[in-house]
């Protein structure tokens, strides 16, 4: 008798995506990947905070315009926009998720010894690309791999998991900075690291070691197919994906086409007027905070780290209501939440009086508080449940390209966002008059296309 080539049922994975009854060998390994993907998000999260409060005294030291360090700051951001598409086709031909994110990772350490070493504001300009087009690329292809490699059913909660992860990371992040700020010496003869280039040196010995980490403790996971009913029928290697996806995988153009579908629009929507907004809305806190409640550089940073603290637990909170709620309804739930948080603004916030001194217990400060407590609390439920329900929706050989376009969507709201929140900071009724106006359509967007927002079956 023959030798049956059948897949053994303890090799299956159970209701969260994880293997059950499988060999210590397996569960060490795909803990040890989702340890390598998390660290990468935190890390991204760590650089943010990091980079970002030196950047324009940095540039200062070059001469550099207040428009040219807007280029800058964008940069990162417009070249994650190219990158992430990019990537995810080449992901979704050649299914080889480890290398490219070692090839990514090691770019980020390029683009970080770019900026260490910058002799001109053109090469500060040139790391922050070279930074985005690689951790674009990192999470395009961390998202899409895990996506394949775990049952939709617990996809949502990975996804809270790796996107917690970064929000820690910015959380984390200025403790490093304070430290970075009191470093200077110098490297050889020609680098010196000081507070305007330790972050680029620090990001080197971070993403360094994430190389070396990942080498020996990043694998390959192999990929899950689930039948109609939701039970897994196979776990594909990535050879044998590599075969199928060469005879039956759709073509990049039609799986671009794909994503101009009804739930495909509503998600690309959703995803981009949530970061417009929440990039829109954090461009204005410094400033009306010091126009409003005569506020100082100290209150507004425990502001932002409450505030910081807060999407933090807000992450929490999705990842264990996720097993218990669909995802279309965490959408729900984040929606109604900020909506509620900018009617508030537009009704309250233009009509404020400036305070005349500082103030802590005004009812300014309750006015102003609370609607941004509220905008923070949707911001983790709309960002994980969009894109925990557009990778259950789309075929395991268009997860690279789809979340490729979706984290491009993400990338230009990131980008106007704060150019459209800036530059209306004198007609408050206008700026949070968009934004609910753009709020609501993707709210009938959504209640239009509610039945549609379902995992594929």
């Amino acid at each position: 008798m023959e030798p049956s080539n059948e897949k053994k049922p303890e090799n299956l994975p159970d209701s969260n995506g994880n293997p059950t009854r499988s060999s210590s060998s397996s569960k060490r390994k795909r803990i040890l990947t989702l340890t390598i993907s998390a660290l990468a998000f935190f890390f991204g999260g760590i650089e943010y905070a990091v980079v970002i409060p030196t950047l324009w005294p940095f540039l200062a030291t070059f001469d550099a315009t207040t428009a040219y360090y807007g280029l800058t700051f964008a940069a990162f951001s417009i070249a994650a926009l190219i990158s992430g598409p990019i990537v995810g086709a080449l992901i979704d031909r050649y299914r080889h998720p480890k290398a490219v994110f070692l090839l990514a990772a090691l770019a980020q350490v390029g683009g970080n010894a770019i900026y260490m070493t910058a002799r001109s504001r053109h090469a500060v300009l040139a790391a922050r690309f070279a930074c985005g087009a690689a951790f674009g690329a990192i999470e395009t292809t961390l998202l899409s791999h895990l996506a394949r490699a775990t049952r939709r059913r617990g996809r949502t909660a990975l996804f809270a998991l790796l996107l917690a992860a970064r929000q820690s990371g910015l959380l984390i992040g200025p403790v490093f900075n304070v430290g970075l700020c009191q470093l200077d010496f110098r490297l050889g003869d020609g680098v010196r690291v000081n507070a305007f280039t330790a972050p680029g040196f620090f990001m080197i010995v971070v993403w360094g070691g994430l190389c070396v980490a990942a080498v020996f403790a990043f694998v390959e996971l192999p990929e899950i197919t689930e039948s109609t009913e939701g039970e897994v029928t196979k776990k594909k290697s990535h050879k044998d994906a590599d075969t199928s996806s060469s005879s039956t995988g759709a073509s990049i153009w039609s799986k671009i086409i794909d994503c101009l579908k009804e739930e495909y629009v509503v998600l690309f929507a959703t995803n981009f007027i949530h970061y417009y907004n929440q990039c829109a809305f954090e461009a204005t806190i410094v400033p009306l905070c010091t126009r409003l409640l005569k506020w100082g550089e100290i209150p507004v940073s425990v502001v932002y780290s409450v505030a910081a603290a807060e999407g933090l637990a807000c992450y929490v909170i999705v990842r264990v209501v996720s097993r218990r709620v669909a995802d279309r309804w965490l959408l729900v739930i984040g929606l109604v939440v900020q909506t509620f948080g900018l009617l508030w603004y537009i009704i309250f916030v233009p009509r404020m009086a400036p305070l005349d001194e500082p103030s802590y217990l005004s009812i300014n400060v309750f006015l102003f508080l609370v609607p941004g407590a509220a905008i923070i609390f949707g911001i983790p439920f709309l960002g994980v449940a969009a894109v925990s329900l557009i990778s259950k929706i789309t075929r395991a050989e268009c997860q690279g390209v789809v979340l490729g376009l979706f984290r491009a969507a993400q990338k230009v709201g990131l980008i106007i966002g704060p150019l459209w929140g800036g530059a209306l900071l004198d007609s408050l009724y206008v700026m949070f008059g968009v934004m609910l106006s753009v709020q609501g359509l993707v709210a009938t967007l959504l209640f239009v296309s509610f039945s549609r927002l379902r995992e594929r079956e």
